[in-house]
């Protein structure tokens, strides 16, 4: 329980809008971690028979290792904070991959990958032609969670670059 409590402790507190307000060093999963490792140490040296002042000067210096351990491991494995820009929501531009094919009377799907993660959303076609599986689309809008795609080769063909287009050798 303590682990499970100092993990999501460890990452409400560095992610949370709050966090931004307490020193750098603070850190309520660590003090979690810390709490129980002075808790351990002092039941062990206890039951074995140590002397009280000493029991709590050895817990007290488990405790604070503790702390700087797991503050070590929360700064390091835990993802920062950021906050999310309007380039991450603007696909258009964004070039995609057709999963289901595309035709004028029935939308189709298309995967893309932003920010690392690869993601799926409807797609009609822009022009109105079909686009078959495994096409390469560009994303020029997206309207109510629909994104109306043209085809990349076509789309580069058109402005002249069609050396990069995979239909031309």
């Amino acid at each position: 329980m303590t682990v499970a409590a100092s993990l999501l402790g460890g990452l409400e507190s560095r992610n949370s809008s709050q966090s931004r307000h307490l020193p750098g060093w603070f850190n309520f999963g660590a003090l979690l971690v810390a709490l129980a490792w002075f808790g351990g140490t002092g039941f062990i040296l206890k039951s074995v028979g140590a002397d009280s002042w000493l029991s709590i000067i050895i817990a007290l210096a488990s405790g604070g290792a503790g702390y700087g351990l797991a503050l070590r491991f929360f700064n390091r494995h835990t993802l920062p904070t950021s906050d999310p820009s309007f380039s991450d929501y603007d696909l258009a531009g964004t070039v995609a991959k057709v999963s289901s094919t595309i035709s004028p009377a029935m939308p189709g799907e298309i995967i893309y990958h932003k920010n690392g993660l690869r993601r799926v959303i409807v797609a009609h076609s822009a022009d109105g032609a079909t686009l078959g599986l495994e096409s390469q689309v560009v994303i020029l809008r997206v309207e109510q969670g629909i994104a109306w795609v043209a085809e990349l080769d076509r789309l580069l063909t058109e402005v002249g670059a069609d050396k990069w287009a995979n239909s031309s050798t």
